[in-house]
């Protein structure tokens, strides 16, 4: 296993538990880190966190569903740092139901939310680990995008276009040695719930994949799920 020492890594979706757990691991294991939430206050706190702790960290507001939001993130990051070795993904917003019963709203707000902010960032970050031949895209999706479930509405279709444009983004820049890895967890909950996935699971993880040796490839998704209760089926 690599540590991350001397990369730089940027995680959107920051203000989140899963988010919030990540920043925090991929600190440790050496990355300076780029946050960016809608959620200022909360990811310009956990950057002082990390700066107190004696690591390197940015904090930016943006709205990544905008595409001066996405280019504003890559431009301060690639300023303050002057590279982006790790993108991690971390967007999912939740709108189901039946598909008949959706607002234009809901869709709207869930499709740019799911998929046109990875989009739109995606785009804006590729072209300097191309030129670099050079970086690693870590997408968490769910386990809604590998299946087709009842009520799960605009979420479960966004996740099925994510995991899509995941892997055509894997095809077009694996020659040049850019890696992408797509992880698709189960329910995710805090509090400790006995029946969940915490967010510490999605950051240990995500650490995993992001310090792996650069020859093991996982080639798809990564379906993570929690066992269950002792004695479960």
């Amino acid at each position: 296993m690599n540590d991350l020492q001397g990369k730089v890594a940027l995680v959107t979706g920051a203000a989140t538990e899963s988010g919030l757990a990540t920043a925090r691991a991929l600190a440790a294991a050496g990355a300076a880190l780029v946050l960016c939430s809608q959620q200022g206050e909360e990811i310009q706190a956990l950057a002082g966190e990390l700066r107190a702790a004696g690591g390197r960290a940015l904090a930016v507001t943006a709205d990544l569903r905008r595409e001066d939001g996405a280019a504003g993130l890559a431009q301060a990051a690639l300023g303050e740092f002057g590279r982006i070795d790790l993108l991690v993904l971390i967007s999912a917003v939740w709108g189901g139901g039946f598909i008949h019963e959706h607002s234009v709203q809901t869709w709207d707000l869930v499709m740019a939310a799911n998929l046109r902010a990875p989009f739109l960032l995606a785009r804006t970050v590729l072209p300097d680990m191309r030129a670099r031949r050079s970086g690693h895209v870590i997408v968490l999706s769910a386990d809604s995008a590998l299946g087709t479930y009842p009520r799960d509405g605009a979420y479960g279709v966004s996740l099925h276009a994510l995991n899509a444009l995941s892997e055509a983004i894997r095809l077009e820049n694996a020659p040049l040695g850019i890696r992408v890895d797509l992880l698709c967890t189960g329910l995710v909950l805090s509090q400790g719930s006995p029946d969940a996935l915490q967010p510490q699971d999605v950051a240990d993880w995500i650490v995993w994949l992001a310090t792996r040796p650069p020859g093991l490839n996982t080639g798809g998704a990564i379906l993570v799920q929690h066992p269950g209760p002792p004695g479960a089926a």
